[in-house]
């Protein structure tokens, strides 16, 4: 910094003054100071003071001025003056070098010491200081005269000090010690060396006679060396007293990173005055390790006139680098085709992988090589990773990462190994017991939680093999079902869906992590293994003084007398959709929602306290929506809820009962090749709840259908004594209890009986199969299932066929049972080519409680008639015969039946 001192003075005795004064500083300089002073006043004969400090910003060289102007008015107009002031910049910052001896005047024997100091006072480090003292004569340096300093941070001072001590003749003078410095710094992009120089006077006032002195001096002809170098260093020994040195032992003390190549013990048996002698140590390098050591020569001498014995010493530095030596790493990255890890024949290399090594990377050629040239110390070895990249859609055949060891005599190979990954997926989703997601619902103390674990095989040509699912429940969860899942195999494709159920079984409030560890093998018999890690918070907000929450169980039934209640005939309805909608105690909305289990059921556990109305929703056969709701308050006083939803069809159902009677002659209880069948077998269905029921009796194929049953409980049963065979044994239950699910579905049951072989006479060779569709699905869709049988040269066809068509917002169910010939409970039909019944049914069926309303159509077709059907109305002319709706009139000239309610 520069400090400018600005002065104003008014030499008038009398007057004062009002003066602007501006200094303007030059570009090269930068102050906070202020430099401007407006209208300022100034009384008679005083001195105002103003001082700017500044500094430099530019590192160049060049001498700047700061001009100072001063403005006034007098009687003679306005007066402007001038004051500057000079300052040179220096172009640069050296390093300070200074030295001075103590005491500044000594007599023969007397020490001297020298104080060199180093001073850094700019911005940047010096390295590399090396310093060389030249101790005149005679004077006698009793410690080393070289030094070396590494580096001199920005700031700081180091200080070094020689030990000397006078040997002379009679000597008045003074003698002038000087000592050398060279360093480097980095500037502008480049080492540069520098140097500088410092020097102490000491003058010298001997009237003794001294004795015997001799002066030894060390030098090494290197200053840096590496493992293995050679290092000369050279003792000079010179007698500058008056009297000969006898008996000079000179001992070479050599550091352990030298190894002596020479005699380091000399004996030299006089020096006379003013003699010279030069002796030579050879030392070899034998340490890698980067440091600087000193060497050192111990002199001593006996004078045979003071009769006493003296010694000196001197050194030489040398510092040792660390030798380096280059070696190799290599190998290649390959398609492993049989996962092997091995590169075997025809296995190609991959190129633009990217491998790493010592901070080092490198990018694999086009035959999937690649090599790192790395340098180690020489006579050392060194332990490194080798590491490759991942290859998306390819796995590991071999560690993707490798430990390799180098040295001077031996480089190292690592090779990867890469085949074409498995495509899989692996998904995992978490539930309350009536599925609603965790991430709207609270897990609280006794509930239940659901895992669902899926692994999806979506590679198109590999199968997974050894399949296994592990849940590791966290502490706070406890299994209520299988926590461990395994499949054999996995195709292309297909997935294997796990089940782990659960159930908190503490009452802290903690965050817990399910974890789930999937493991599989390809099929050479790489290991595959995923974790996953699920977080659920536990009774959070399970307590009542926070929100509180309450339970609500919803269960859908058909109901058959429509009073509201479930009874024991009447059956519950799964897959109803069910939702609750409301608000909680806090305000805030909810909403969830869920679809019945197969018992009709459907639990939504820890809903909030607060207002909430729950819907329900039934789709019925003909596709219109029956709708259901309740309104509830979840409260302390209310917090558990039983809610029972009942449905009823408006129109009657278009399910059905229907199986077969057969002669099972191989007496296993099911019909199939070789059973024959009995006609005219009378069978009946009851429901539990006595509300309704019917006999029929089986047709030529031993066939019987009850048709527009409704949804419940009903049992099934055959009149054994309708079967006119003597012996006769039933191979099946005579009475089954059904449960119709739906107004859609159509029940088998079949009975066997087995007569003795002797009355085995039956038609041969029919065969039924019945099939059911859900009206829930709505998807279009027609199942068909078709039988021929001959007889006597006669085909017979069984058909059950439902059909479902929708168009716009009216939906139309027609279901058409196609059989030749049967008997129900409107007519009979002989079993004789000559004689021919039609019976045509038709039903009008009506809307109630807002349910849909549907049309059925049975026609029964016997050989010679025809049929034509009309919505409401069916037609039957063989000779004669009109139907009108509601009624069915058939004429033969054999009989006349009416049907149809």
């Amino acid at each position: 910094n520069v400090t400018f001192t600005v002065n104003v003075t008014n030499p008038s005795l009398t007057c004062s003054a009002i003066y602007n004064l501006t200094d303007t500083l030059p570009a090269e300089l930068t102050t906070t100071d202020t430099t401007e002073w407006i209208n300022v006043n100034i009384a008679p004969n005083t001195t105002q003071t103003y001082t700017i400090t500044a500094a430099a910003n530019t590192t160049d060289c060049m001498n700047i001025s700061n001009i100072a102007n001063l403005t006034y008015e007098n009687n003679t107009g306005t007066v402007n003056k001038d004051a500057n002031a000079s300052v040179n910049i220096l172009c640069k910052c050296d390093i300070i070098i200074l030295k001075n001896g103590t005491p500044s005047a000594a007599s023969c024997g007397e020490n001297v010491t020298y104080t060199i100091t180093i001073i850094n006072p700019c911005d940047y480090t010096a390295y590399s200081i090396s310093l060389q003292d030249f101790v005149p004569e005679p004077i006698i340096a009793k410690s080393s005269t070289t030094q070396k300093i590494s580096k001199l941070v920005p700031n700081s001072t180091y200080i070094w000090t020689i030990d000397t001590t006078v040997r002379a003749k009679e000597l008045q003078e003074c003698v002038v010690n000087v000592v050398n410095m060279t360093y480097w710094v980095f500037e502008k992009g480049n080492w540069t060396q520098r140097n500088g120089t410092a020097n102490a006077t000491t003058c010298l006032n001997c009237t003794d006679v001294c004795a015997s002195t001799l002066n030894v001096n060390k030098t090494a002809n290197v200053s840096m060396a590496s493992y293995g170098d050679i290092v000369k260093f050279t003792i000079n020994i010179t007698n500058i007293g008056n009297h000969v040195a006898t008996n000079v032992i000179i001992n070479d003390i050599l550091p352990p990173e030298l190894q002596n190549l020479t005699e380091t013990n000399i004996l030299i048996s006089e020096l006379q005055p003013g003699q010279t002698t030069a002796i030579e140590i050879l030392a070899k390098v034998i340490s890698n390790n980067t440091k600087n050591i000193t060497n050192i020569a111990n002199v001593e001498w006996f004078d045979a006139y003071t009769k006493a014995t003296y010694n000196r010493s001197a050194n030489a530095a040398v510092e040792i680098n660390t030798r380096l030596i280059n070696v190799l790493i290599s190998g290649t990255v390959f398609n492993d085709t049989n996962s092997n890890g091995v590169q075997d024949a025809g296995e190609n290399g991959i190129s633009g992988v990217s491998v790493s090594a010592d901070g080092m990377t490198a990018i694999t050629d086009e035959n999937g090589n690649y090599k790192f040239i790395i340098s180690i110390p020489y006579n050392t070895s060194k332990k490194l990773n080798v590491t490759v990249q991942e290859i998306s859609g390819m796995s590991n055949t071999s560690p993707g990462t490798v430990e390799v060891e180098v040295n001077e005599t031996s480089n190292a190979t690592a090779n990867f190994g890469f085949t074409k990954g498995l495509s899989f997926n692996i998904s995992v989703s978490s539930t309350t017991a009536s599925g609603m997601n965790l991430s709207s619902s609270w897990l609280c103390y006794g509930e239940e939680v659901r895992f669902y674990i899926t692994v999806e095989n979506t590679d198109n040509t590999e199968n997974l093999y050894n399949v296994t699912i592990t849940d590791i429940l966290p502490d706070g969860l406890a299994a209520i079902s299988s926590t461990n899942g395994t499949i054999a195999l996995l195709q292309p494709g297909d997935e294997y869906l796990k089940l782990v159920k659960a159930k908190v079984n503490t009452t802290e409030d903690k965050v817990v992590t399910n974890k789930i560890v999937i493991e599989f093998f390809d099929q050479y018999g790489k290991k595959y293994t995923q974790e996953i890690e699920i977080l659920l918070h536990i009774n959070n907000n399970c307590s009542a003084s926070t929100q509180g929450n309450g339970n609500v169980t919803v269960t859908t039934f058909y109901d058959r007398n429509l009073d509201g209640d479930i009874q024991t005939s009447e059956v519950t309805l799964s897959n109803i959709y069910v939702e609750i909608n409301g608000t909680t105690k806090k305000g805030s909305a909810y909403s969830t929602s869920g679809y019945t289990d197969n018992d009709g059921n459907l639990k939504f556990i820890g809903v909030p306290y607060g207002n909430y109305t729950i819907n329900s929703v039934y789709i019925t056969t003909n596709g219109d929506t029956l709708n259901a709701s309740a309104d509830i308050v979840i409260n302390s006083t209310a917090d558990i809820y039983e809610i029972l939803f009942g449905f009823k069809e408006g129109t009657i159902c278009k399910s059905g009962i229907g199986g077969k009677v057969f002669d099972d002659q191989n007496n296993n209880g099911v019909y199939d090749t070789g059973d024959k069948e009995f006609e005219n077998a009378s069978v009946s269905y009851n429901a539990i709840d006595g509300s309704g029921g019917g006999t029929k009796l089986t047709n030529v194929t031993g066939d019987y259908l009850f048709y527009v049953v409704e949804p419940g409980k009903y049992n099934v049963s055959l009149y054994i004594g309708s079967i006119h065979k003597a012996g006769k044994t039933n191979t099946t239950p005579l009475e089954v209890e059904v449960i119709v699910h739906n107004c859609s579905e159509i029940i088998g049951v079949d009975f066997g009986v087995d007569p003795p072989a002797s009355d085995n006479n039956g038609v041969t060779g029919v065969t039924v199969t019945v099939r059911s569709m859900s009206s829930q699905d709505t998807n279009q869709s027609s199942d068909t299932s078709q039988q021929q049988t001959k007889n006597s040269g006669r085909t017979t066809t069984t058909q059950f066929r439902q059909t479902y068509s929708q168009s716009d917002n009216q939906n139309t169910n027609n279901t058409t049972i196609e059989s030749t010939p049967e008997n129900n409970s409107a007519g009979s039909a002989s079993n004789t080519d000559s004689t021919n019944t039609n019976i045509n049914q038709t039903q009008q069926q009506y809307q109630q409680n807002n349910s849909s309303t549907g049309q059925a159509i049975i026609t029964i077709i016997s050989t010679g008639t025809s049929t034509s059907e009309t919505s409401g109305t069916s037609t039957t002319s063989n000779n004669t015969g009109t139907n009108t709706s509601g009624t069915s009139t058939t004429s033969n000239n054999t009989g006349t039946n009416t049907s149809g309610t």
